[in-house]
C-alpha cells in the first residue's frame, strides 16, 4: 500500500495467496471488495481449484464506493472506478480512463491529462508556473498548478 492512500470504512481487500498492489495517492471508498480469489467454479465442480489473480492498482486511483474489483485486475494511474462499479475476471484499464457500471464499460482516455508551461506578469514580476494540468471531464476542463517559481 503507498503513500498517502486512503481506505474508507467497511472496505475489504483479500490477498491471500496473491498479490494486491495500491499506489501512492488513491481513494477507496468505503463498503469496496478488492478481492485477489474467485472460488465459484471450484464450489460448483467446474474447477479443482481456486482461481487467483493479481490486482494492481497505480497511482491516483479513485474507487467508488460498493464496486468490485476481483481476479486479475490492472488499473492505470489517474482512473476513476465509478460507485457499484463490477470488475471481475481480468481487465486492464488504461491510464486516465473512467470503468462504470455491471457488466463494466470502460471509457479509455476519459480524463485526459495534459501540461504546460508559460510565464505570465503579476505585480510587475514575471512568474513561470511549471506543471499546470489540465484535465479533462467530459467537456469541462479543472485546471490545478503544481508549481509557482518567481523569475528574477
Amino acid at each position: 500500500i503507498g503513500k498517502g492512500v486512503i481506505i474508507g470504512g467497511m472496505t475489504e481487500i483479500q490477498a491471500k495467496n496473491a498479490s494486491v498492489s495500491i499506489g501512492n495517492d488513491c481513494d477507496i471508498a468505503s463498503f469496496v471488495a478488492i478481492n485477489s480469489a474467485d472460488s465459484h467454479k471450484k464450489c460448483i465442480g467446474l474447477s479443482k481449484k481456486i482461481s487467483r489473480g493479481k490486482i494492481v492498482l497505480e497511482n491516483n486511483i479513485f474507487v467508488g464506493s460498493h464496486s468490485v474489483i476481483s481476479g486479475k485486475i490492472s488499473i492505470g494511474h489517474h482512473s476513476v472506478i465509478a460507485a457499484g462499479t463490477i470488475l471481475v475476471g481480468s481487465h486492464k484499464v488504461p491510464p486516465y480512463s473512467l470503468a462504470i457500471g455491471n457488466p463494466v464499460q470502460i471509457k479509455k482516455g476519459y480524463f485526459k491529462k495534459m501540461t504546460q508551461v508559460f510565464t505570465i506578469p503579476i505585480n510587475h514580476h514575471k512568474i513561470k508556473l511549471t506543471k499546470i494540468i489540465r484535465i479533462k471531464h467530459q467537456s469541462k476542463y479543472r485546471i490545478e498548478i503544481c508549481s509557482i517559481d518567481r523569475l528574477a
